[in-house]
């Protein structure tokens, strides 16, 4: 495990995990669009925002990962994680028993996701 700078980070990776707060969503995804063609991203963000508690906002494309699918049109788009409760992945120590669901319009794409 090591840390990189984001381009850097995409460079290096065959799958790359968007794990950023919904209002960072698009800014990050168009700043590195062209970073991401051809490799396929995991888009794990909810349209939340955490301001005296959180709450769901609207995504002008139905969900964060179909706004992302539009923004990465030369990259293979699938959302995971969105089924797991915040409260259960800030608990470091505690061991995670749940099935993820992986979503997309590609059923190879998603079961490589799931195996990787």
């Amino acid at each position: 495990l090591s840390g990189a700078a984001n381009a850097a980070a995409v460079a290096a990776a065959d799958i790359v995990v968007v794990t950023v707060p919904y209002e960072g969503h698009r800014d990050i995804l168009d700043a590195l669009a062209g970073d991401l063609a051809g490799k396929i991203v995991v888009d794990t963000v909810v349209p939340m925002r955490f301001e005296h508690g959180p709450y769901p906002v609207d995504a002008p494309a139905g969900s964060a990962t179909e706004e992302a699918a539009e923004l990465l049109p030369g990259s293979r788009v699938v959302g995971a994680f969105h089924n797991l409760a915040a409260e259960t992945l800030l608990d470091l120590d505690a061991s995670v028993h749940s099935d993820v669901l992986v979503t997309g319009g590609d059923g190879d794409k998603c079961r490589q996701v799931a195996e990787s």
